[in-house]
């Protein structure tokens, strides 16, 4: 194994070395990366994970070349590492006695039938393989984080990395001359998303022992800066104030992080009287007029949409094209919102674009996963793991947020979904095997 990596370090120095002398350095860099990462992960897949986690939230910030980033490219090797242990070590790819996998598979299934009805095959078949794409990244963070240890490495790694990321619409907001900030994803809203679901885990971090108590702290009050203050976003407020309303009622936080979550709440709730004067985005008039910035349009179109497609929907990624064709046609809808690339609604989306049982089956494998946690959480308290059961609550929360968001942005093609997804639904394994 030293020999070959050896050799694969040398082959790698040599392409980044003719990267120099050719056109396209791009191509031959690309190559050159690939074979160093390749040789960092496949000996061990798990290193992977922690790459995807760390680089995620400077995903758009990464590219390699024209539709390959960093992030997916880590994905790749990392995918293929894990299959190559998983033939090695003779375990089966999925789970299939799992109430939760069921369920998505069921999802899958009838996303795929969806496409008979698809009016853009093309779309559908891509946006189909990129969500197959992020399922497999689900079960690969499942089968890799099989103990306590590797959660908390991971969840820290992630929160450290995010805290990070949201220092960037800081320095946005401050050289911008004050103005509302994007952030790393280049939209304030997924910006807001990506760092405000942390806070929860955060918390779990300032649980720890005293020496995790300042930089847990710290890196709240950055995710709440880059996350809310600065980019602004109205569907990120709606998830953080959510997240404190339910952070108090966590009786496996410390008291003073209970408080210090009641007294953030506060602040947040009398921000909103003096925010309308910073972005008039935030009066009750303004959102009357906009409609949401145009939601409740999307909204009235997409229920109509359901309603002639309600059995096999229109096909999955298909929601824009169909859309345009009945909006162009509801005088009820403003011209300008007539041409949407998303529902703005995670679940109205699913249900237009695959139909009535595809989304009953897509809330049924969330309810599964998000809720279906409570079995390892009392095993945990039983035993007296007290932080493990808390790590559990909190990715519970942060999942409720998230999804709580997702009433007004389309989700289900982000990364971090389905991580958080399989680190909640890893708890399962620990459960089983016990606390290792």
């Amino acid at each position: 194994m030293g020999k070959w990596l050896f050799y694969l370090a040398g082959i790698s120095l040599a392409a980044a070395l003719g990267a120099l002398a050719t056109s396209t350095p791009k191509i031959v860099l690309g190559i050159s990366v690939s074979l160093l990462l390749s040789a960092i992960i496949l000996p061990k897949p798990r290193v992977g994970l922690f790459l995807i986690v760390a680089l995620l939230p400077f995903e758009q910030l990464l590219p390699i070349s024209e539709g390959l980033g960093i992030v997916k490219l880590v994905g790749i090797i990392t995918f293929f590492a894990w299959l190559i242990n998983l033939i090695r070590t003779k375990r089966t790819l999925i789970n299939f006695r799992k109430r939760s996998t069921l369920y998505l598979i069921s999802f899958l299934a009838l996303a795929t039938l969806s496409l008979t009805q698809a009016n853009s095959l093309s779309i559908g078949l891509s946006r189909l393989i990129t969500l197959l794409l992020l399922v497999f990244l689900y079960f690969l963070t499942i089968d890799l984080v099989q103990d306590a240890k590797t959660l908390r490495k991971i969840l820290l790694t992630l929160v450290v990395s995010g805290a990070f990321a949201a220092l960037i619409p800081i320095v946005q907001f401050l050289f911008n001359g004050f103005k509302r900030s994007a952030g790393a994803t280049l939209d304030p809203n997924y910006s807001a998303l990506s760092f405000l679901i942390l806070i929860p885990l955060a918390f779990a971090l300032a649980n720890e022992a005293k020496k995790m108590k300042l930089l847990g702290f710290g890196i709240i009050i950055i995710l709440l800066l880059g996350g809310s203050t600065l980019t602004f976003s109205r569907d990120g407020l709606v998830a953080v104030l959510a997240i404190f309303m339910i952070l108090p009622a966590q009786k496996l936080l410390a008291n003073r992080l209970r408080w210090s979550a009641a007294f953030i709440l506060l602040l947040m709730v009398a921000s909103l009287f003096l925010v309308k004067h910073v972005d008039p985005r935030f009066s009750l008039d303004n959102i009357k007029v906009s409609g949401g910035s145009g939601r409740l349009d999307i909204w009235t179109g997409a229920h109509k949409i359901f309603v002639d497609h309600w059995f096999t929907g229109t096909g999955l990624g298909n929601f824009s094209v169909v859309y345009f064709k009945y909006a162009s046609n509801m005088p009820s809808i403003k011209p300008w919102h007539v041409a949407p690339t998303v529902a703005h609604n995670l679940f109205i989306e699913t249900a237009a674009e695959t139909g009535l049982l595809g989304a009953a089956t897509f809330l049924a494998f969330l309810g599964s996963v998000v809720f279906g946690q409570k079995r390892s959480k009392q095993h945990y308290l039983h035993k007296g793991f007290r932080s493990q059961a808390l790590v559990i609550s909190m990715l519970s929360v942060s999942m409720v947020g998230f999804l709580i968001a997702s009433l007004f942005i389309s989700t289900l093609f982000l990364k971090i979904f389905w991580i958080l997804l399989g680190l909640h639904e890893s708890t399962r394994p620990l459960f089983v095997n016990g606390v290792k």
